[in-house]
């Protein structure tokens, strides 16, 4: 049952931080379609796909899905796509 609580404060933080870049997304949009300067808008999204990333890698951790050359394929496979969508 704590493993589950774990898993959906990960799923919670992965939802807010993912509702986060796509308002700041939004933002830097709006902003250079009116011709201003959205660079702090960019510094942010970096610093929140940084973040998305840690909390991504922590779960794959905690899940203990190893990315290598033997073992589970599926699971290499999935650990293998996350880490390329990450990157």
């Amino acid at each position: 049952m704590h493993e589950v609580k774990s898993y959906q404060m990960f799923l919670y933080r992965l939802e807010d931080n993912l509702s986060k870049i796509t308002s700041v997304e939004r933002r830097i949009s709006m902003k250079e379609g009116n011709g201003l300067n959205a660079a702090n808008e960019k510094r942010l999204l970096k610093e929140l796909i940084e973040k998305q990333t840690l909390i991504v890698r922590k779960l794959i951790d905690d899940l203990g899905i190893q990315v290598e050359d033997r073992g589970d394929e599926e699971r290499n496979r999935i650990a293998k796509r996350i880490l390329k969508a990450l990157s």
